[in-house]
């Protein structure tokens, strides 16, 4: 069964994009009330929890990463490609 297939409420596409869980953390910080704070990265993250297609989740995520200040902003436009979206910020790419 392909991931596509395993998605059958919000949530779980989310849960299929590639460090998901490491990528969340790391945008924790900005998701609290306090100096680090940003409402753009809180909004993203949110609506990728209601997508039901990975590439849209992984978009979403990718957006709130680049609000965060952790991934540039020229990976804006190419969010939705499979290259970007299933990259953890500051990783090589190969």
């Amino acid at each position: 069964m392909s991931a596509e297939e395993q998605i059958t409420r919000p949530g779980d596409a989310l849960r299929a994009v590639p460090a998901m869980e490491a990528r969340v953390a790391a945008l924790r910080p900005h998701t609290e009330q306090g100096p680090d704070y940003r409402r753009r990265v809180v909004d993203e993250l949110d609506r990728a929890r209601h997508m039901w297609e990975i590439e849209s989740a992984g978009a979403c995520l990718v957006t709130a990463e680049i609000a965060a200040g952790l991934r540039p902003e020229s990976d804006y436009l190419d969010r939705h490609s499979p290259q970007v979206y299933s990259q953890s910020p500051g990783a090589d790419v190969v």
